[in-house]
């Protein structure tokens, strides 16, 4: 820039600072008159006064030692040092312009050199500290571009950070209780048999409540998941600060307790959590009560399992539980090996049913006086490879742990209906068919749909069926799914009738109020009824209450004549045992129905076919 282009005359110093931030003007003596704003930010203290050479030494080029010198380059790019505070040094890159009408003074226009990034970050220097033309400010964005990614970087960093946290936390925490899931508790008791003086004196509780479903159904989803919120706040309410609470699904909880040192002090814990989850619940109006198991594992005897092999064993306890109905219970050796034992059959069960193993044997129900056939009832059978004929005792448990058993009952099922469909082409009198119905398969909407298409298929309809319920099924008063599928099954017309009565819990009212038409008088009433007066009281008393209540009556269990003739006596015709048939299968019970036609055909002759 020449001196023709600036008259400090004309050009104020504000103007100069806003065209050249980073500059001095020098008078003739080389003592400086003014500094940029920029550079004052650089220089220390107040440079105004002082000579240009006490403040800046030139590095290049080194010929200049002079102000003359200096006014002599003119033009030319000069490499200056300024003195900071500390004796730290600044390079600059400078170009010295001569202005004012005489040329007597010397304006030099500074840029930054070697220690410009240090000097941005360590001043904050703004785009506005630069002239608008200056090279650095393509470094200086970059920079600037580079921190804001820095900090976005950062930003982001601890973002993901927190939602990560976040995640975590929502991954170890059950979202509808509040407290800990399975998740977080195979990790905490992953740790816990990583240190065995952490799991010693240690037990896992595996809590199961019973009978939950009936709540969801007659209370709705709402009540159910008060219920288990309740429970959530009873164990959260019960732990030490060294026990650990979770909902490991569904209707299942689980409690590790770190001081759980002795048998007794376990027993406390346990019953202690029982007797909250059992006492009333009010919601919305409503009270009620929801049952608890419990199955127990200590932790110091299962010192190398994992997390799966211990929930492995609290099941097994959990199921004995429940079987035993004892609400709580310790794991044994004994219980593991009858645990392997039922594992062992259930999978022998499901090779049966692949293998079409499960038939149907059949039973007579006879009316001594019309001679008639009144009914069959069906039960099932497995015709086992190796271990023979097994009744229903010898699978059914296993086979309702594994929910195989609603399989079992269909494929006999379609069996028995196709050997009715075959008796009544042949002309003879079968009557009703009976089914022994569980509650799995009466709440179940596909059993009945499946039973209405087996009969649709035979040519047959409900009518020609029986369906028989124990009595702890069908009066099950805390299930209202259960008496209201009755009335349905009952609409459609299939006959239900009350097994082994006398048994379970029927009563007067209950046998009013449900949609049945037949009771079966169980077989411990009618063995012996010939020489026990209680028994024959029993039975009396039965008969009297079916006649009023206009219910037929079907004696179970009859296997000598003198047990028929007392039951006769008393007015009791229909009756089912040994002493006409024994349960047989397709084929046999087809030759009983043929013999006891021509039987029946004789008047004289005694009603009595060995089975």
């Amino acid at each position: 820039m020449g001196s023709e282009a600036i008259n400090q005359t004309s050009i104020k110093h504000s103007a100069l600072d806003a065209l050249f931030p980073m500059h001095v003007v020098l008078d003739c003596d080389g003592v400086i008159t003014h500094i940029g704003p920029t550079l004052q930010k650089i220089m220390p203290g107040d440079l105004c006064g002082s000579s240009f050479f006490d403040s800046f030494a030139i590095k290049k080029p080194r010929s200049i030692k002079s102000l003359s010198d200096l006014q002599a380059a003119q033009g030319r790019k000069v490499v200056i040092y300024g003195l900071r505070a500390a004796g730290s040094m600044v390079e600059f890159r400078c170009l010295p312009t001569k202005i004012g009408a005489g040329d007597e003074h010397l304006l030099i226009d500074f840029s930054f050199s070697a220690n410009f990034v240090e000097l941005v970050e360590e001043l904050d220097l703004r785009s506005s500290d630069f002239k608008p033309n200056d090279f650095s400010l393509d470094l200086f964005y970059t920079i600037e571009t580079q921190r804001t990614l820095v900090e976005d970087s950062h930003k982001l960093t601890m973002a993901l950070e927190d939602s990560k946290k976040e995640a975590e936390e929502a991954a170890n925490i059950d979202v509808l209780t509040g407290i800990a899931n399975r998740r977080s508790l195979y990790r905490h008791l992953t740790q816990k048999l990583e240190r065995a003086d952490q799991s010693s004196g240690s037990v896992l509780l595996h809590i199961d409540l019973d009978e939950f479903k009936s709540i969801n159904d007659n209370f709705g989803h709402a009540a159910g998941d008060h219920v288990l919120k309740h429970t959530a706040t009873i164990l959260k309410e019960l732990s030490d600060a060294s026990d650990f609470a979770a909902r490991i699904g569904g209707d299942e909880f689980a409690m590790i307790a770190a001081d759980a040192i002795s048998n007794s002090k376990m027993q406390m814990i346990a019953n202690g959590i029982r007797a909250r989850i059992q006492a009333p619940i009010e919601f919305q109006g409503h009270v009620f009560q929801i049952g608890v198991s419990i199955g127990v594992v200590e932790l110091s005897q299962y010192a190398n399992a994992s997390p799966d092999e211990l929930f492995s064993c609290s099941d097994i306890a959990l199921y004995e539980a429940k079987r035993s109905n004892q609400s709580i219970v310790v794991l044994t050796d004994e219980m593991r090996a009858a645990h392997d034992t039922r594992a062992s059959l259930i999978k022998e069960i499901a090779t049966g049913l692949d293998g079409d193993e499960f038939v149907p044997f059949f039973q007579p129900k006879v009316d001594t006086r019309s001679r008639r056939i009144k009914g069959i009832e069906v039960l099932a059978r497995w015709q086992h490879p190796e271990r023979g004929l097994l009744p229903p005792a010898a699978f059914i448990e296993a086979a309702q742990s594994a929910k195989l058993m609603g399989m079992i009952e269909r494929s006999i099922m379609k069996k028995a209906i196709k050997s009715q469909k075959q008796w009544k082409a042949e002309g003879l009198n079968v009557g009703k068919l009976s089914f022994n119905l569980t509650a799995a398969n009466l709440r179940s909407i596909s059993f009945v749909n499946s039973l209405q298409e087996e009969l649709s298929n035979a040519g047959l309809t409900p009518d020609d069926i029986e369906l028989e319920l124990l009595e702890s099924v069908i009066f099950e008063r805390s299930d209202s799914t259960l008496l209201t599928r009755c009335r349905e099954l009952k609409t459609a017309g299939f006959h239900l009738a009350l097994d082994d009565f006398g048994t379970g819990h029927a009563s007067i009212s209950t046998l009013i109020d449900n949609p049945i038409s037949t009771l079966k008088i169980d077989r411990s009433f009618i063995s012996g009824i010939n020489k026990e007066e209680r028994l024959q009281r029993i039975t009396r008393s039965i008969l009297a209450l079916s006649k009023q209540l206009e219910l037929d009556v079907v004696a179970e269990g009859v296997e000598t004549q003198k047990e028929l003739d007392v039951l006769t006596a008393f007015g009791c015709h229909v009756v089912q045992g040994f002493l006409f048939s024994r349960p047989v299968e397709a084929n046999s019970m087809g030759k009983w129905l043929r013999a006891w036609r021509d039987l029946a055909q004789a008047p004289e002759t005694a009603l009595k076919i060995a089975g």
